[in-house]
């Protein structure tokens, strides 16, 4: 999945609400995690869909109908014809699958559709202490970075005739960890003390809000896609 568009805007139909947004990331951890019937699944797996023609995400949507297609016809028409061992591991491994991409794209789906700007001005309208909107707006710049590093230590590794994949951790994992992991961690931390500072020297801990372009409302198509996730949310703890 691609997040090389993290905190872009991209020209929805309908706009969404960053809060409404975030209120959908928690309702796909919550729902797809408490074992949903297949007719709820579906249900918030469509949604999401929506949403991201919506977006005009159209090769995101094209993701997830592809990928949770594949997946849910390998755990209803492979699995049953399985046992013992193979069986159980097939489930794991497609089910924990099958659960999880509809979070990722709903969070990838949440970045790349919201700016940071909109979603400071969105939070501060709910009076949300700086202490939890700085945190989430380093990670919104915090993702996107990291993957550039990612790619230059891929460059850098093609250099030295080593190819960074699956096989290259398994058969060489001390070299996999010297030539990547450690300077992908080392990146990390430098570049997460960057863009708190930055997120500091643009006045977030100013002790009073800031001015902002964007223009932030949260209509109807808001209630009414919040009132849903919420109704979800709550039935998805009544069996």
């Amino acid at each position: 999945m691609n997040f090389s568009s993290f905190g872009t805007v991209s020209k929805e139909v309908v706009p969404i609400d960053p809060r409404s947004k975030f209120i959908l990331l928690l309702g796909a951890n919550t729902i797809m995690l408490s074992a949903p019937s297949l007719g709820r699944e579906l249900t918030f797996v469509g949604l999401i869909g929506i949403l991201l023609l919506n977006s005009k995400l159209y090769k995101r949507t094209f993701q997830l109908v592809i990928g949770y297609t594949l997946l849910i016809g390998l755990d209803l028409m492979l699995i049953p014809h399985l046992s013992g061992f193979l069986k159980m591991l097939s489930l794991t491994c497609i089910r924990v699958l099958r659960l999880y991409v509809p979070i990722v794209i709903t969070c990838g789906y949440l970045v790349s559709s919201t700016t940071v700007s909109s979603f400071i001005a969105a939070f501060q309208k709910m009076k949300v202490h700086d202490a939890i909107i700085i945190p989430f707006t380093v990670l919104f710049r915090f993702l996107p970075t990291i993957l550039e590093k990612w790619k230059s230590i891929q460059y850098a590794m093609r250099f030295r005739g080593l190819k960074v994949s699956l096989t290259t951790m398994l058969l060489k994992p001390l070299t996999t960890m010297e030539y990547v992991l450690v300077p992908l961690l080392m990146s990390s931390t430098k570049t997460a003390n960057e863009l708190t500072a930055a997120a500091l020297s643009r006045g977030l801990k100013a002790g009073h809000p800031r001015s902002t372009y964007q223009n932030v409302k949260f209509g109807l198509v808001d209630v009414v896609l919040t009132s849903f996730v919420l109704g979800m949310i709550i039935t998805s703890f009544v069996k």
